[in-house]
């Protein structure tokens, strides 16, 4: 194969997820590149940092019988895709560099030996697949349990985002020790059960993955060191994190005595205004008021004399009053993630764990300990 026409657009889209880790390990020079396979009409692009590989396919429009097999440095090539104009582009085979032709000109790049490009892939003796629908809802999910990873060198299983498949469902969850994000992603029915875990670098490409998918169906297939992630002609596959995650559910409260149930802007607005006055521990106060229905919440930093207080509507559901600390950038987060526009926050007292939840989506809790207070 000497030449080939690539409809820019689509050839740009499998270029920028299949280079993700491209240039990530700094270990072997090889891993800079990208590897570009041609065959039986159909384009691969592998990027891999030997720990997450992925690979993104495009199907050509005529069905080549030669082959191109060759590693290349994307980076130039990514960045000059997005700003040209032209609608085609023409790769051609040079040998030791290939060219890549524009309307108004072109850029060539040096094209090296694949022997020593080292990839992932799972054992197809081994490994167990399920089928699970939703591609765009999946990726959401673990972009957002991925904000509340720990970053723990001593416990690094805590370093995950937790895909458990459970013989009746999938739970997506993660924690850094004062918030656990838990969310019941779906209903399937599952052979087995299997604790995934995975690692912070492999949640962007497989969010990058499912995100862009035209298919609404994606595949799960691991054993008991790896895991892919696989539709539409692309697969994310990654070393998982060994070791044995936490029982969470253990930790999140049955019931709760107290229950306030805010208009979530109201919340977060309250937050923000209120953060400007804080100290460097940035700890805000929520004090509830049965008389006038409504919380106000505070923070203050005596050091340099400075204090807020913004009072929201609420409804209270509690016999008590309830005075509560809480670390008001992690909540602003934690507040974030849930997608109804009403929020429930559930309460025993003023020491233990509390549970924010959608009013109408109780699919996702996020569990936030509180701040000693004076």
């Amino acid at each position: 194969m000497e030449t080939i026409r690539l409809n820019k657009a689509q050839f740009n889209d499998a270029l920028q997820i299949a280079s993700q880790m491209a240039g990530v390990s700094k270990s072997l020079p090889v891993l800079d590149n990208v590897h570009l396979d041609i065959s039986h009409g159909k384009l691969r692009i592998t990027s891999s940092d030997t720990e997450v590989t992925i690979t993104k396919d495009y199907k050509l429009a005529v069905d080549e019988t030669d082959k191109l097999d060759i590693l290349f440095n994307p980076k130039s090539l990514c960045s000059l895709l997005p700003i040209i104009d032209d609608e085609e582009i023409v790769l051609e085979n040079k040998g030791s560099d290939i060219l890549v032709k524009y309307a108004n000109g072109d850029m060539s790049l040096p094209a090296l030996d694949v022997a020593d490009f080292p990839v992932l892939d799972l054992d197809e003796a081994s490994i167990k697949t399920i089928t699970v629908e939703n591609c765009a809802a999946f990726a959401e999910t673990i972009k957002k349990a991925s904000l509340f990873i720990a970053n723990d060198i001593i416990r690094p299983v805590m370093n995950a985002v937790v895909v458990h498949l459970t013989t009746t469902g999938i739970e997506i969850y993660s924690s850094d020790a004062s918030i656990l994000y838990f969310s019941k992603f779906a209903e399937i029915n599952n052979e087995d059960e299997k604790i995934i875990l995975l690692p912070a670098k492999a949640i962007k490409p497989i969010y990058s993955m499912l995100k862009s998918s035209n298919n609404s169906i994606f595949k799960i297939a691991y054993n008991d060191t790896h895991a892919q992630f696989s539709c539409d002609g692309g697969s994310v596959t990654t070393r998982l994190i060994e070791g044995k995650y936490p029982r969470v559910k253990s930790v999140i409260p049955q019931t709760s005595n107290i229950s306030i149930v805010f208009n979530k802007k109201d919340v977060l607005d309250a937050i923000k205004h209120v953060s400007l006055s804080a100290s460097i521990s940035c700890i805000g106060v929520f004090e509830t008021n049965r008389m006038f229905n409504n919380v106000e919440v505070s923070a203050k930093d005596i050091g340099f004399r400075k204090s807020s207080k913004e009072v929201i509507d609420a409804q209270l559901q509690t016999e008590s009053e309830l005075r509560i600390g809480f670390n008001l950038q992690k909540l602003l987060k934690s507040i974030n993630v849930l997608e109804d526009q009403k929020i429930v926050m559930g309460a025993n007292n003023s020491e233990s764990a509390t549970l924010w939840q959608g009013v109408c989506d109780t699919n996702t809790t996020v569990l936030v300990m509180p701040m000693r207070i004076e």
